[in-house]
């Protein structure tokens, strides 16, 4: 089990401490025997040393002496944070236990933590399609708008995109913006209908998306199904503009 950043911090000063108290007796050892011949020799304490030394604390050997060694661990230390770390989620995750993902989730387990790759366990569940994986994490917390590391896009666009109907209704039952965008200002109906994914454009139908959002190349759902030869789904969004949006269903292009 990881130790607690506290323990880690005591540990860490300790080590400091003792570190300090160690040095000025090596500085000692340069000009004597050793340190018993030291201390019997010039009956000097740890105390005296360790003013000695501090008097001395401006000379560039010194100061080399003490910090050189505390400041590679504190690289070492900032390195580590740094370099995204593999939670144990994800081993869970992509081994589709939900037994193990319940117990580590009752365990204090962050639900939330990034893969090295920037994905959190809700992106790795809907990239396994796992229905019931997604339901389990949303139902304890899980963040459904954090984007994916690599992609850039929340759940619902990758749901959307991969024309995963029932992930994208539990999604947006959950709370998923409905009109989020991916960086090329694509929507999830975006998507779904570049994809010509009907069940999952239907889906989003339902929750009365912007059908009239446009992406960063002036293309709406219906136009850009359209172009990709997906006239079902054009046909789909066409209706639904019609019975739900009747004044846009002639400026929607």
């Amino acid at each position: 089990m990881e130790m607690k950043i506290w323990k880690k911090l005591l540990i860490i000063l300790i080590s400091f401490g003792l570190w300090l108290l160690l040095v000025p007796w090596i500085m000692g050892w340069a000009g004597d025997h050793g340190l018993l011949a030291t201390i019997q020799s010039q009956k000097i304490s740890i105390l005296v040393r360790y003013r000695e030394f501090l008097q001395g604390f401006h000379e560039p050997v010194t100061l080399l002496m003490v910090f050189t060694p505390w400041l590679l661990f504190a690289v070492f230390l900032l390195w580590k944070r740094l370099k995204p770390v593999t939670p144990i989620m994800e081993r869970a995750v992509n081994h589709g236990k939900l037994d193990e993902i319940s117990m580590l989730i009752e365990k204090g387990q962050d639900i939330n933590a990034p893969t090295a790759r920037g994905q959190t366990a809700l992106h790795l569940a809907v990239l396994r399609d796992d229905v019931d994986m997604v339901s389990l994490l949303l139902e304890n917390g899980a963040d459904f708008d954090v984007e994916d590391g690599q992609t850039m896009m929340g759940p619902l666009l990758t749901a959307a995109e991969r024309g995963q109907q029932d992930i994208v209704d539990l999604l947006i039952r959950f709370g998923a913006d409905i009109n989020a965008t991916n960086p090329a200002g694509d929507t999830p109906l975006h998507l779904a209908a570049a994809a010509g994914n009907v069940s999952a454009v239907e889906v989003l139908l339902k929750y009365r998306p912007d059908v009239d959002a446009r992406n960063d190349a002036g293309m709406t759902a219906m136009r850009l199904a359209e172009q990709r030869g997906h006239e079902r789904v054009a046909a789909v969004i066409r209706h639904s503009i019609s019975q739900q949006w009747p004044y846009l269903q002639h400026s929607n292009g």
